[in-house]
């Protein structure tokens, strides 16, 4: 399961899709370029990581009970 914490120091704020010469583009807060590919469905999960880590952060931290829940549900799912 995802754990937030390995993800300290990532560039917060949203990350935009776009297009250079031959790749799609996802570039951070700041305006950096900070991956390329040629699949627009794998930029657009690129550029949502940090929504979907504050969404898990979030949760773990105002409900840890169900975090724990989740992921031991999850873990048990995928054996």
């Amino acid at each position: 399961m995802i754990d937030p914490n390995t993800y300290e120091g990532h560039t917060e704020g949203e990350w935009t899709v776009g297009a250079r010469k031959g790749a799609i583009t996802v570039k951070d807060s700041n305006g950096e370029e900070i991956a390329a590919t040629n699949s627009y469905p794998n930029a657009r999960l690129i550029a949502d990581a940090p929504l979907l880590l504050d969404f898990i952060t979030w949760v773990k931290n105002t409900h840890p009970h169900y975090f724990y829940k989740l992921t031991t549900a999850y873990e048990e799912a995928k054996k």
